[in-house]
């Protein structure tokens, strides 16, 4: 009797066009989610989200362009988890790990921007990376509907 093997994070998510559906689908969730923020942090963010953007405007879209490919490596380990446990699905299991997930990202997105070669936006974000974490947990739900789409 044949197995299946396990389906690969990054052949469904890395190949086209879902890696285009996908950068464009995260790009108009990063958008919403900074849209949402309230409060002095919020200003903060929509500040810098909007700086970033007045000076290039694909910046968004252009960043998680960037960093996709590493996310998805860092997704792959949860992946492979959730396929270990007993959880219905693998959003379900990310949402259940959202501070691992959530530190996960961030040190993903650290290591891209040690490497940024715009001070300015190093220096944004950095100011706001205190913060980052519980930003990144609130959207996680979000952001596990967009990647259920693409699984089997």
């Amino acid at each position: 009797m044949e197995t299946t093997p396990p389906v690969s994070l990054k052949n469904v998510l890395l190949s086209e066009p879902n890696r285009s559906q996908l950068v464009a689908e995260c790009a108009a969730l990063v958008s919403s989610e900074v849209e949402s923020k309230s409060g002095l942090s919020g200003m903060a963010i929509k500040g810098v989200f909007q700086l970033a953007k007045r000076l290039r405007p694909s910046f968004v879209t252009d960043v998680i362009s960037l960093v996709l490919n590493d996310f998805v490596h860092t997704l792959e380990y949860f992946y492979v988890q959730s396929q270990k446990s007993a959880t219905a699905s693998f959003g379900q299991y990310l949402n259940a790990n959202s501070s691992s997930v959530a530190a996960a990202f961030l040190e993903t997105t650290d290591s891209h921007v040690e490497k940024a070669n715009n001070r300015g936006i190093r220096n944004a974000y950095y100011k706001l990376r205190p913060t980052g974490k519980k930003h990144v947990e609130s959207a996680l739900p979000r952001v596990t509907d967009i990647l259920e789409k693409y699984l089997p």
